[in-house]
């Protein structure tokens, strides 16, 4: 009775979770979700609905499989948060945790929690010169993140695996967030030509000391719920044997008042110092410096002076530096200082601006094309150095789009390409 009939595409696939149906690969969505973004992937069917009288979502994923944060999970996503109102809690969650139910709203995946963007699909798009499309996409993921921040009875996200890009934004947004024993969350978009955005130039700037710019420029993963809870990603660590029983009991719970409580009495301390901490001198350290190049300096330094563990420290980031789109570096350092001093409403309207110039840029395209369409693993950026970075250049990317406009409030953009002006939004 949970689950509906089977996508007539793929008339034999298993359900996995309340409203989520398998689909095989010739099912005609997964073109349009996730464009083939990895081997073997298969997408869900999105619905939201009633359970027991509460609203869920149910994440487009099938298991052992990454999410991919789709224009179709946005707008499951920003459906289910409207639905919730000042009395239910958005429950976003890895699959295995409480899989075979509902929840106040809850979105159900494998193995990652959200590994990121369809950052393929937007590549081709915009050097097709078909830029309506990321526009219509950063514009509805960006109003979601300031729509979940904004819920009156919060977000709760459990989290079990990957979780990185718009995954990453989910999270922030989240009043509560609670990781498992494996978590791995990392912001790598200056691998691939991009900066991090979702709302990361808003929350990175508030994590303890420059952690949030060191994390932002290389892209580091973190890999404990240590390290999570240091630098403020997650607020709880619930071990992955008691998560479905978290799950359960949230579900269970009388209202949102309750859900604190209940989080306490499942949340432990984990023991000892993670990496985050026991290197947070050096990372403060070489971090604070006033630019990306000065950055490289305070490292360059380090890799040649101190112990032996901080000098094989400040190598290994170096090398992750130098293997960044130097632009990129560059847009990331100047949206994190920005952003400190911006409400999260403000940080996300300039992230729009910033993502659209990033459409638009020889770099985007370059990384993509490097490390996901033809995995040479080579990409040619454009500088090819920092000291050819043009700070004007920079600048610019944070100047008001002269093609587009975004309603945080709607999830609807304006492209002032048009002959007459027109609103478009997910369809």
């Amino acid at each position: 009775g949970l689950y509906p009939s089977p996508c007539s595409h793929a008339p034999n696939a298993v359900p996995i979770s309340p409203c989520c149906v398998a689909m095989s690969e010739k099912c005609p969505r997964r073109e349009r979700c996730h464009r083939g973004a990895w081997n073997g992937a298969v997408c869900m069917q999105c619905s939201v609905g009633e359970l027991r009288g509460r609203p869920f979502v149910c994440w487009p994923l099938a298991p052992a499989h990454m999410a991919r944060h789709c224009a179709e999970m946005v707008e499951a996503l920003a459906e289910a948060a409207a639905s919730c109102g000042s009395d239910r809690v958005l429950l976003i969650s890895a699959r295995g945790a409480g899989g075979d139910g509902g929840g106040e709203a809850a979105a159900v995946v494998g193995k990652a929690f959200c590994a990121g963007g369809d950052v393929e699909a937007l590549a081709l798009s915009s050097r097709a010169g078909r830029l309506e499309m990321p526009a219509r996409f950063f514009c509805a993921e960006y109003a979601l993140d300031l729509s979940l921040a904004r819920l009156p009875s919060g977000t709760v996200s459990l989290v079990r695996g990957v979780v990185m890009g718009g995954g990453a934004g989910l999270v922030f947004a989240s009043r509560h967030r609670i990781v498992g024993d494996r978590v791995l969350f990392a912001m790598p978009e200056t691998d691939i030509g991009f900066y991090p955005e979702v709302g990361a130039s808003y929350y990175l700037p508030r994590m303890p000391g420059f952690l949030g710019l060191f994390l932002s420029l290389t892209g580091h993963r973190v890999r404990s719920p240590h390290d999570a809870l240091y630098c403020n990603f997650a607020t709880h660590h619930v071990p992955d044997a008691r998560m479905d029983h978290l799950w359960h009991d949230l579900m269970a719970s009388e209202g949102p008042d309750h859900a604190a409580e209940i989080i306490e009495q499942y949340a432990v301390a984990p023991g000892g110092r993670g990496e985050l901490e026991r290197r947070r001198l050096p990372i403060d350290h070489c971090f604070s410096a006033p630019s990306v190049p000065d950055i490289v300096q305070r490292l360059e330094r380090a890799a040649l002076t101190g112990d032996e563990v901080h000098r094989e420290w400040a190598a290994s980031t170096l090398k992750m530096l130098r293997a960044r789109s130097p632009t990129s570096l560059c847009v990331a350092f100047e949206a994190y200082h920005r952003g400190a001093k911006l409400s999260l409403e403000d940080a996300l309207q300039m992230e729009f601006h910033a993502s659209m110039r990033v459409m638009r840029s020889h770099d985007f395209y370059e990384g993509v094309r490097a490390k996901l369409i033809e995995k040479d693993g080579r990409p040619n950026w454009q500088p090819a150095a920092l000291s050819h970075v043009d700070p004007r250049r920079v600048s610019e990317y944070f100047c008001q789009d002269a093609a587009f406009r975004c309603n945080l409030s709607t999830g609807r953009f304006l492209d002032l390409r048009a002959t007459s002006l027109r609103h478009s939004s997910l369809q």
